[in-house]
């Protein structure tokens, strides 16, 4: 939600970062924060530098339901929502894990996790499951880039030093093949040589990524190319490369739902199905 508020930067930090390390304090920076998880120490110092500070915790046991509730009162329910049966998070949690691995093993740009310069376009459910992984990693700041900062006259100085970029930006239809986030100019001019560059989307010539060096997905048998010392991977299907277990379990259990909650199929019947599942099965 703070994305969509075109912040002039927005970065997740570890709990443990030292106060050194952040760059932004006084009354126009808010920093959000988890009272459950988050060590008061940062907490105390950044209050005392004046910054705005929101607690996710306090907010959801003192409004969180009445927020919820006025929410649903003034926006009409899509009439198809998130998939049923998907792994998108772990595929995002699996792009940017291989990205990792390319950066230590491959270019060799990274000894510690926690010193890498990573940015990831876009935040939505593939975006979430990469920033997860980062996080768990162990990256200090994980920069998060909106469709304010991957515009062409602003993008640059968000990714020119950057070790590890993820793109998980979904473009229209009409600006694929046209509007590159990341662009064969950033390939020769701007990024920093051993760059990694995670394509969570993927596409083909005919249905292209934002990346405009990805032409068309990689495979498991050839994961990633290198282009003037950046080093990029689109790989069909994510989920496959080291997570094929939890997708697995995941998928596993979604399909028992759609079966065997009490509005599934086995107890309502194909007629009684929501509009989404009707919609699904009559392609089958």
């Amino acid at each position: 939600r703070a994305g969509n508020r075109s912040p002039k930067t927005l970065s997740l930090w570890q709990e443990n970062t030292p106060m050194e390390k952040l760059k932004y304090f006084g009354s126009n920076s808010v920093y959000l924060y988890d009272s459950k998880v988050n060590a008061s120490r940062l907490i105390s110092e950044l209050r005392d530098k004046k910054c705005i500070l929101l607690d996710i915790q306090e907010f959801t046991v003192s409004q969180g339901q009445k927020a919820i509730k006025i929410y649903r009162e003034t926006h009409e329910p899509f009439k198809f929502g998130m998939r049923k049966i998907e792994c998108l998070h772990i595929t995002g949690q699996a792009g940017c894990r291989y990205g990792f691995k390319l950066a230590c093993e491959v270019a060799k740009s990274v000894k510690s996790s926690r010193d890498v310069k990573f940015a990831v376009l876009g935040y939505g459910n593939v975006g979430m499951g990469a920033i997860h992984e980062a996080y768990d990693q162990g990256v200090t700041e994980i920069q998060i880039l909106n469709r304010v900062h991957t515009a062409k006259e602003n993008i640059d100085p968000f990714i020119n030093d950057k070790d590890i970029i993820v793109n998980a930006a979904e473009q229209p239809l009409e600006l694929r093949g046209k509007n590159y986030l990341i662009s064969e100019d950033h390939t020769n001019n701007v990024l920093k040589k051993g760059c990694i560059v995670i394509d969570l989307i993927g596409g083909s010539p005919t249905n292209r990524s934002a990346v405009e060096p990805v032409e068309s997905c990689t495979f498991l048998d050839d994961p990633y190319f290198e282009k003037n010392g950046i080093y990029f991977s689109s790989l069909w299907g994510w989920p496959m490369l080291g997570m094929m277990k939890e997708s697995a379990e995941r998928y596993s259990k979604q399909i028992l739902d759609v079966l065997l909650s009490d509005d599934g199929l086995i107890y309502t019947g194909l007629e009684n199905a929501t509009e989404s599942i009707k919609e699904a099965t009559s392609f089958t």
